[in-house]
């Protein structure tokens, strides 16, 4: 009975010891995905105790407390490995991340519009057209989905609203916009 009982508690002292895997909130910003490493171990963690394998074939070594980035260079779901090793034990937690495929939607509008791109009717980004010049523009890492709307605003031109009707984005998107009717300035 004894030798059980010294088994038994050796067991739960060795499980004990390994350390913890931990980390913060998980930023995902188009294709490009980070977090802070918060993971501890019963003693201080060696130098490069983290390693993250980002499920792409790239590996990337640290300290604890380290912040660890990624950017993909394809949309797909990945399976993240974060792994800490105390220089005994290593102890590893998972996740899945979705890098969301996105598409560009340009096109020609006249020259000093200020554009906004929604989603159900929400803004999801703003362009002035002379910060990309000569009358075109082009909103970039545009997820796909319907229900996307360009509105269109320069003082003195009056264009249809929305400028452009709804449309769905699955693909590259080239939307081209004329004023309405022209108010001479």
């Amino acid at each position: 009975m004894r030798k059980t009982f010294l088994v038994t508690t050796l067991f739960l002292f060795l499980i004990g010891c390994s350390p913890t895997v931990s980390r913060g909130r998980v930023a995902i910003n188009a294709w490009t995905v980070s977090f802070v490493d918060q993971s501890t171990g019963t003693t201080a963690l060696p130098s490069n105790a983290i390693t993250v394998y980002w499920g792409d074939g790239t590996v990337d070594k640290g300290d604890a407390g380290s912040v660890f980035t990624h950017t993909y260079t394809k949309a797909s779901p990945y399976k993240i490995l974060h792994n800490v090793y105390d220089g005994k034990w290593t102890s590893t937690r998972s996740l899945t991340v979705f890098v969301p495929q996105t598409f560009t939607v340009s096109g020609t509008v006249p020259s000093g519009t200020t554009l906004s791109l929604r989603k159900n009717g929400r803004v999801v980004k703003i362009l002035k057209e002379n910060q990309t010049g000569g009358g075109t523009y082009s909103f970039t890492e545009v997820i796909p989905g319907c229900n996307y709307t360009i509105h269109a605003y320069r003082e003195g031109v009056n264009f249809n609203n929305p400028a452009v009707p709804e449309f769905c984005v699955s693909d590259d998107v080239t939307q081209h916009i004329a004023p309405k009717a022209s108010i001479s300035e």
